[in-house]
């Protein structure tokens, strides 16, 4: 066996990796889209969500990649010339896939550092990361995330000029697109941070767990806690350790030889990084209230207010609101802060629930502060 080392058959598995990898490349990109869309369209999770919706544009990289990769390959495949070798050159600087594939997976890679590096700022020193975090920290990441890819992308064009490694098929994956240590290089890399990134959420996480009180104050610009936010990275980057660095070990087997692939296996396996989209964002959907809040707008769900002491609540069922009284007011930067308690009953056609809230709203720039819940 030369090269790669994948399995040559007769047509149906290949048909199948490229036709598969052309559904799942647009599944993606929807899920992407749905993201953005949530993020995107609301001015505090514009703003505090930056790394992420950069994240989500690396994500559409990807399923584009997808989507020309299962095309691409199709293309080779009817004009019957699929399974004639090729060189590492060829593939690299003939064929319009492989720097797609590397920037699909070396973007999100790189994004989901800086952003679990950003969650363990923000819970283990919150006063530094309110302080000096600013948009600008966020945006000068992203650049830098830029930067390292075309350098990326620079030492991949380099492995792969004049490099006439026989590979045994047209797959020109990226381990048939550039040489063996640009490859191992690139696959390891990928696993590693987003292994990193895990254990030291989870880490942090325990190690911050007696710090912080349960009832932690949801902060005005956030619909989450900061450590809500990093629960939330470990659910993410748990799924990705998995999804992420499968196809890398496969990948990885076969440009050492270890063993020989399908395209079934391949096909199924490399689409992981895809699915990996549509898990984060089932992710959103289920633990986040305020990516939900944001869909049922975009579904114009039918939400009543109901104001008292001047004080919106937004709420999808109807409510009744009784203040229980006022308990504090201060003054801080000539703006009178008023603090009160009441009681929120909401009436859906399941249940009704009652909660009581302590709320802190800024008069003279009529807006609420936060709002936390007693019970």
């Amino acid at each position: 066996m030369s090269g790669g080392g994948f399995i040559d058959d007769n047509g149906t598995e290949t048909l199948f990796m490229c036709y598969l990898y052309i559904v799942i490349g647009p599944l993606a990109i929807f899920a992407s889209l749905i993201n953005l869309s949530v993020f995107l369209l609301d001015k505090r999770m514009r703003t505090t969500y930056i790394l992420n919706i950069a994240l989500y544009f690396g994500e559409i990289g990807n399923g584009i990649s997808y989507i020309m990769t299962g095309y691409g390959r199709g293309a080779l495949y009817y004009q019957g010339i699929f399974g004639n070798e090729t060189t590492v050159h060829d593939c690299f600087f003939n064929h319009n896939w492989p720097i797609p594939l590397i920037m699909g997976t070396e973007i999100p890679a790189m994004l989901v550092v800086v952003i679990s590096f950003e969650r363990i700022l923000a819970v283990t020193k919150p006063a530094w990361f309110n302080r000096n975090w600013k948009i600008s920290t966020k945006l000068f990441f992203i650049f830098l995330v830029i930067v390292l890819q075309v350098l990326s992308i620079i030492v991949a064009s380099y492995s792969a000029k004049n490099n006439y490694r026989t590979v045994n098929s047209g797959h020109c994956a990226i381990i048939d697109s550039t040489s063996k240590a640009y490859s191992t290089i690139h696959f390891t890399l990928i696993a590693l941070a987003y292994v990193i990134s895990f254990v030291s959420l989870v880490i942090v996480y325990l190690a911050t767990r007696t710090k912080h009180s349960p009832k932690e104050s949801r902060p005005r610009n956030s619909g989450l806690t900061k450590r809500q936010q990093l629960l939330l990275m470990i659910f993410f980057t748990a799924s990705s350790v998995v999804l992420i660095s499968a196809p890398g070990a496969l990948m990885m087997g076969v440009l050492w030889e270890l063993f020989a692939a399908s395209d079934i296996a391949v096909g199924i396996i490399y689409s992981s990084t895809a699915f990996n989209t549509l898990v984060t964002t089932t992710i959103n959907i289920c633990l986040r209230e305020d990516y939900r809040r944001q869909i049922s707008k975009f579904l114009h769900c039918n939400f009543s207010e109901r104001k008292i002491s001047g004080i919106t609540f937004v709420t999808s069922h109807a409510v009744s609101i009784k203040e229980l009284g006022f308990s504090m007011r201060t003054r801080e930067t000539n703006s009178y802060h008023t603090s009160c308690t009441l009681e929120i009953t909401v009436n859906s056609t399941k249940s009704t629930k009652r909660s009581k809230y302590n709320v802190q709203y800024c008069k003279s720039k009529q807006r609420l502060i936060q709002a936390d819940n007693l019970d």
